[in-house]
């Protein structure tokens, strides 16, 4: 076999192994869900909302000795303020997303989404009012527009799975 089939079947063979090697890596994953019985904002016609945007949101490490086989839903409902900084973190339990009590979870999972989510920031939600006459947009530019930032409360469902190495994620918004 020609020197350069070699390397390219060693490189191809490397990566198989490496690949193969991401399936046993612990993961977190995460999802917004609605927190139990939300007030839903009416917005105007003349108004537009804006969702507050995650600026940072490092993830939950999987806690220490969590077995191979360990999986757990942790969901964490929070308030983002004017300015996008998280308060009131709470977790939540009993819920579609995260069907087993307090008991039934490892404190170690849930201390480590409620101290992930601590450190989030976000760009703050906000309602956009446009001056009569003007066609609103999505993005709230123009002149006259005033953008009002507001505090609003969301949850994350965080799914923890167990195994070796750093945390991985794979998410989506429901």
């Amino acid at each position: 076999m020609p020197r350069s089939q070699s390397r390219i079947l060693l490189l191809v063979s490397m990566i198989i192994l490496i690949l193969g090697g991401c399936k046993t890596r612990s993961a977190v994953g995460y999802d917004m869900i609605l927190p139990p019985g939300v007030q839903q904002l009416q917005v105007p016609d003349d108004r537009t909302f804006l969702m507050a945007s995650p600026i940072s949101q490092p993830l939950p490490d999987v806690p220490q000795e969590f077995g191979k086989q360990d999986s757990v839903s942790v969901c964490v409902e929070f308030v983002i303020t004017e300015n996008g900084s998280v308060t009131a973190i709470t977790p939540l339990y009993g819920l579609v997303e995260c069907p087993l009590s307090e008991e039934q979870i490892d404190e170690r999972a849930v201390a480590a989404a409620v101290g992930s989510v601590a450190q989030w920031q976000f760009l703050a939600a906000a309602v956009c009012e446009f001056p009569a006459g003007m066609v609103k947009d999505e993005d709230c530019s123009g002149d006259g527009v005033v953008i009002t930032a507001m505090p609003i409360k969301v949850s994350y469902v965080f799914a923890f799975n167990g195994g070796r190495g750093r945390a991985s994620v794979r998410s989506r918004q429901l």
